[in-house]
């Protein structure tokens, strides 16, 4: 039996962040007197062998495997810049419809206030005039009634004229209460006019 150290050995290290090395080492203190060394030696090699190969696949496999991240790395960016582009045109796109609904919610309120005008003039030019006229007639009526007709009519009889003159003014008192009534009517119809325009107006700018 003879005592020696076997031949020198390979072996397959991966240094952290280093790329894959064969490096041999010093061999152990062995007694080689057994047939089966050389086997073992053969078998080292070919498992070098095969370490060898292994490694060229794992290297081929993160070669493919960058590559494919590097495509889907690509494709996200091209997927971000659709995706800015679609936001830019959407963001426009609001702004346009923006710039239409104001442009159509002012048109509405132009036309609300013109329709304002529209009724408060027609109030004043058609509706208000009539019962003007009529009051500054009766009012020229009761005054010709009281400096004119009534001292004539005195002066021709007294106590008819008085008759006279108490009967037209309680008729006149309950003429001018009509008139007053009506007046009455037409400024309350007035009112809720612009009351319900107002309203109008309001809840139009609520629903806004």
């Amino acid at each position: 039996m003879t005592e020696r150290f076997a031949g020198p050995s390979k072996r397959m290290i991966a240094p952290p962040g280093g790329a894959t090395q064969t490096v041999q080492y010093a061999p152990s203190r062995e007694i080689l007197d057994s047939k089966r060394i050389p086997l073992m030696e053969d078998q080292e090699e070919e498992l070098s062998s095969q370490l060898i190969v292994l490694d060229e696949g794992t290297r081929a496999r993160n070669r493919e495997f960058k590559r494919r991240m590097d495509a889907v790395q690509q494709r996200q960016e091209v997927w971000n810049s659709r995706l800015q582009e679609e936001e830019e045109a959407r963001d426009k796109e609001h702004d346009q419809v923006m710039l239409a609904v104001e442009d159509k919610f002012n048109e509405a309120v132009d036309g609300i206030w013109e329709k304002i005008d529209k009724d408060f003039r027609v109030f004043h030019e058609v509706h208000i005039p009539p019962h003007e006229e009529r009051m500054t007639f009766l009012e020229k009526d009761f005054d010709h009634f009281v400096n004119v007709t009534v001292p004539k009519a005195i002066d021709e009889c007294s106590e008819i004229i008085a008759r006279k003159v108490v009967k037209a003014r309680e008729y006149f008192e309950i003429e001018n209460t009509k008139v007053l009534k009506r007046e009455e009517k037409i400024v309350e119809r007035f009112e809720k006019h612009v009351g319900r325009t107002v309203q109008g107006l309001e809840d139009e700018e609520a629903t806004r």
